[in-house]
């Protein structure tokens, strides 16, 4: 991850003609944020497209996506704050007081693309905003994501909340999140899925818009199985 970002840096001022990142995409003119953070992650199994939009749903379809930031995770900024309006994509550089510090191909956006540049950015310039985490072979989760591939297998979380506690059941497609200090309610859980994971705020809150997204998607599935059977 470390080199990722630091080729990242490296290219800070640079612009679409003549690049590697161009190169990468057979010569392409466009607009180029994602070609440029597709080519960064270019040995991370990483997605490989000039589609912000194509690169986050590469990451979405393995469970790899949330709202946290983290140093080498790919930023999506959309205009309404879901996938379906997503418009740019950059990489975090690093996170600092919970806040991402960025690197960005094709800004600004008020230029045309042949003249915007990859830049550098204290913090997004928008709060909407979504993250992916690519697998860099160099880093190891500690905290993994709670549902993984298409498993839908219930699990148990805990969240310290204030002075008390709150717990949550969770599958792929389903958040109930139980009364506060209802500990007659997390021990039926517990006794029927396994003991609770102790979890934080942040990762209480990426479950549930992992959930929100494995839903779009399953509704999304259904939508054209029905479409599909009518036609």
């Amino acid at each position: 991850m470390s080199q990722v970002v630091a080729e990242a840096r490296a290219h800070l001022g640079e612009r679409l003609a003549g690049s590697p990142w161009q190169d990468y995409f057979a010569g392409l003119s466009t607009n180029w944020c994602a070609m440029f953070a597709s080519w960064l992650i270019r040995d991370q199994n990483g997605a490989k497209s000039a589609s912000s939009t194509a690169v986050y749903d590469y990451y979405a379809a393995r469970g790899r996506v949330g709202t946290t930031p983290r140093a080498g995770a790919l930023i999506f900024y959309s205009y309404d704050g879901t996938r379906y309006d997503i418009y740019h994509i950059g990489i975090v550089e690093s996170v600092n007081g919970g806040v991402a510090q960025t690197i960005e191909g094709n800004t600004p956006g008020t230029l045309p693309y042949t003249q915007t540049t990859v830049t550098s950015y204290s913090r997004p310039w928008s709060s909407l905003v979504l993250y992916a985490y690519p697998e860099y072979s160099d880093v190891v989760i500690t905290e993994p994501p709670l549902i993984e591939g298409e498993s839908d297998k219930m699990q148990v979380i805990k969240l310290q909340d204030g002075g008390g506690f709150r717990y949550g059941l969770v599958g792929r497609t389903f958040f109930q999140s139980g009364q506060l200090n209802d500990g007659g309610q997390g021990a039926l859980w517990e006794q029927a899925y396994g003991p609770a994971r102790v979890v934080s705020g942040a990762a209480w809150t990426e479950v549930q818009n992992m959930v929100a997204l494995a839903i779009q998607v399953e509704n999304a599935r259904f939508a054209q199985i029905v479409a599909a059977a009518l036609a």
